[in-house]
C-alpha cells in the first residue's frame, strides 16, 4: 500500500493501512515526516514531496519488473513487459 501526504490522523481512511498491515500488506509511506503508521509492521518511510518520490518510485518497480512505457505521440503511454521466457 503507499501512503501519500497524510497526518494519518483522519479516520475512517487512517484505518485503511492498518488493516492492510494486519493482513501482510508493506506499506510505502511517501511524506515530508513520518506518521504514526510508522509503528506499524513492514512500513517504509519514502522521505520528502511526494511530487518528487512517486515518479522515482513507479521507475524503480517498472525496472524491477521489466516494465518499460512509451510515449505513443497522442498521450497515450504504452506499457511493454520486456520479461521473457529465457
Amino acid at each position: 500500500m503507499i501512503i501519500v501526504g497524510t497526518s494519518a490522523n483522519v479516520y475512517p481512511a487512517a484505518h485503511l493501512p492498518q488493516y492492510a498491515s494486519s493482513r501482510g500488506a508493506h506499506l510505502i509511506d511517501c511524506n515530508l515526516v513520518p506518521t504514526a503508521f510508522q509503528s506499524l509492521d513492514n512500513y517504509h518511510f519514502l522521505e520528502g514531496p511526494s511530487g518528487v518520490n512517486l515518479p522515482a518510485l513507479v521507475k524503480r518497480v517498472k525496472e524491477l519488473k521489466g516494465i518499460e512505457t512509451v510515449d505513443d505521440g497522442i498521450g497515450t503511454q504504452v506499457v511493454y513487459d520486456q520479461v521473457t521466457d529465457d
